[in-house]
């Protein structure tokens, strides 16, 4: 163990703060100048930071720039570096950051530097441990990928293979990234440049001491986890994971779809002949390239390849003749057109998918559309449910029309489209709707009243009621639930509820499968919303004192607070892309906040009433709000202005959703009554 000590030992920076980190921080080096004949010159660098850019698990990420001094011995002059910021002192449990140090210090040798994010040495003072790094103005492959189509083939094929050959150093040097996705990809440079990544993020990277040792902990994505990882295959060798996760990341950037979308569907996965090759083939890739990306993820730990392996397939043969004749044609790195000075917004850090996205416009992806080159946003059926019709499943002939319409074209633009009421109202005997949802398949709608839930099968219309949700533990402390939450990856459940006789709140947070409490996150007032982000890092809460707070997942703590409304805030949701959080509140306004600056983005006024429940479109392009004036809205976030307002209702407007097709949205009110629309063209 005395190496690994030693790398750790001589990549810490001598440090001292002026007063203290958040103001200056200064690094003194010894170093001998050659040029000058002189043995010893003690040099200094002052650096401040800028503005924070991203937020993880573990703390936070600030970029930095220069103030004074340098250091001779970098090859180029850096003005300014990414510096992450570890919070020791509220992280949860026993934390060895020795391993990251570690290989972060080993991978940014120049033989290495190439395929790895550079670090600039490490720090620390007490209760925080700082990394700097080099600070790539691109972001990363998510922020890349998220609203651009599927990549080109060829493209695709050529980040595989700079990710396997990263991959491929690590494994020799006996390490495992264990957490490997697009968000720990970055860009440093991309088309019309050549492509060149870097990997990124070794906090949960774990040295291997053999080669088939087989791990004992479990951490890392879920969306990216092996099978084995979810126990629904005998556990395997230690690099088997990463490669999984890299025939994942493989196939996102082919098809821009997961390969499983749910665990469920991964506890299926058996056999190899099982593998879902229609999704790429729909996609257009090549015969090579599905069975490549399909031996990456072979249900068996044991009968994935190795990187060496891997790097022999006649698919990605074909991607390393070209990369290694740009190299070599090339002595210097693209230049770019920005200059970072103008680029610090832009900001990306790996641990972060708070990005800034750069390329083409934004498009509807999905959305069932009428053979028409203009379409516009018009309201449809407007039949009601009477009482007598209650007992009977509803007539969804209407809804099952929606399968047939042709797909809209890609250029399609969220003004363009209209919403359509597709059927009859649903309406059975319950308690006032609280919130509706969609279930991930769209194949269920799924709505809750303060004591029970209900669900609709869209396919056949029947309606189930599930059992009472009052449970020993809401009776004996609680007055009634107000908000509940699933975490995207289904591991936590979180509750929030009002206080006997108080005004105050609790957030609970449960596991999901063994339904054991894990912490109970208090609140000033009665805990009105909830929402996980879908990077599964934090969790937002919103109470009647106005206030939205945000926790930190991995330590079950208290981050941070958002600007509050001017009255209790009654409905919070994460963006898809993680970088902004929307929130409705009593005062009848929208807001939408940037959470890489934790400030108000912008403030949507035109509800008459309370705003019930804010939610965005999947793609992230609309934002609709539910109010008591009896409307949904929907607004244009790029416009940054009202796109259509959905009438029908007679009723308070409680809850609204989309579906995760983007085809359908659907709203209830406090009559019991549910409507659903979808987006269509105009007769």
């Amino acid at each position: 163990m005395a190496r690994v000590s030693d790398l750790i030992r001589d990549s810490k920076l001598d440090t001292y703060f002026l007063p203290d980190y958040r103001v200056e921080t200064v690094h003194r080096f010894e170093e001998s100048d050659p040029s000058s004949g002189r043995r010893l010159v003690t040099r200094s660098e002052h650096w401040r930071p800028h503005r924070r850019i991203g937020r993880g698990g573990f703390g936070s990420v600030w970029l930095e720039k220069r103030s004074q001094g340098g250091r001779r011995s970098y090859n180029q002059d850096v003005t300014v570096r990414a510096v992450k910021q570890i919070d020791l002192d509220t992280q949860h449990g026993s934390i060895d950051y020795n391993r990251e140090l570690e290989a972060i210090a080993k991978f940014s040798h120049a033989r290495y530097e190439r395929c790895f994010v550079k670090s600039f040495g490490w720090y620390e003072c007490p209760g925080k441990l700082f990394i700097a790094m080099e600070y790539l103005e691109n972001g990363d492959l998510f922020g890349y990928l998220h609203q651009r189509p599927p990549l080109p083939e060829t493209e695709a094929k050529e980040i595989t293979y700079q990710i396997l050959e990263g991959l491929g150093m690590m494994h020799e040097n006996g390490f495992a990234h264990r957490d490997l996705k697009p968000n720990n990809i970055l860009v440093k440079s991309h088309p019309p440049a050549e492509w060149w990544i870097k990997l990124a993020d070794f906090g949960l990277t774990k040295r291997i001491e053999e080669s088939h040792a087989k791990l004992s902990t479990v951490k890392g994505t879920p969306r990216y986890f092996a099978p084995e990882l979810w126990g629904f295959v005998e556990r395997g060798g230690a690099y088997a994971t990463d490669m999984w996760a890299l025939g994942e990341t493989t196939f996102e950037m082919l098809s821009k779809k997961p390969a499983f979308e749910t665990p469920g569907l991964l506890a299926g996965f058996k056999s190899p002949r099982q593998f879902p090759v229609d999704i790429l083939v729909k996609a257009g890739v090549s015969q090579p390239g599905i069975d490549f990306v399909a031996s990456l993820m072979r249900p068996c730990p044991s009968d994935r390849p190795t990187t060496e392996t891997a790097k022999l397939n006649i698919w990605i043969q074909s991607a390393i003749a070209p990369a290694n004749e740009s190299i070599a044609s090339s002595d210097s790195e693209p230049q770019r057109s920005s200059n970072v000075e103008d680029e610090l917004a832009k900001g990306l850090m790996s641990w972060t998918i708070k990005s800034s996205y750069k390329g083409e416009e934004p498009t509807i992806q999905d959305t069932v559309l009428g053979p028409t080159t203009q379409l516009r946003w018009r309201s449809a059926i407007q039949k009601k449910v009477g009482m007598a019709q209650e007992d009977a499943a509803p007539d969804i002939s209407t809804l099952r029309t929606v399968k047939s319409l042709p797909k809209p074209p890609k250029s399609a633009a969220p003004e363009s489209i209209h919403w359509y009421q597709t059927r009859p109202d649903l309406q059975r005997y319950m308690n006032a709707v609280r919130a509706v949802a969609f279930s991930p398949d769209a194949r269920q709608l799924i709505c809750t009243s303060r004591k029970s839930r209900m669900s609709w099968d869209l396919a056949s219309g029947n309606i189930y009621e599930s059992s009472r949700i009052c449970s020993n533990l809401y009776k004996s402390k609680l007055s009634s639930s107000s908000a509940l939450a699933y975490s995207p990856d289904n591991t936590l459940w979180a509750c929030g509820v009002g206080l006997h006789s108080l005004h105050s709140g609790n957030v609970l947070v449960f596991d999901t499968g063994s339904e054991i409490l894990q912490k109970e996150l208090g609140h000033q007032g009665w805990v009105t919303s909830l929402a996980f982000s879908y990077d599964n890092e934090y969790l937002a809460s919103a109470a009647t004192n106005d206030e939205i707070r945000i926790w930190n997942l991995a330590t079950l703590e208290y981050a941070w607070k958002l600007p509050s409304h001017c009255d209790h805030v009654k409905s919070v949701v994460f963006s898809p892309d993680g970088r902004l959080l929307a929130s409705g509140s009593a005062d009848g306004m929208v807001r939408v906040y940037d959470l890489a600056t934790e400030s108000l983005q912008s403030t949507f006024e035109g509800h008459l009433g309370p705003v019930n429940m804010v939610v965005f479109s999947p793609n992230g392009q609309l934002l609709a709000s539910c109010s008591s004036d009896c409307k949904v809205k929907l607004w244009n976030l790029k416009k940054k202005a009202l796109h259509q307002t959905l009438r029908g209702h007679g009723f308070e407007v409680t809850s609204v959703a989309f579906s995760f097709n983007s085809k359908m949205i659907a709203s209830a009110s406090t009559n019991g009554t549910m409507r659903v629309w979808y987006a269509a063209r105009p007769s």
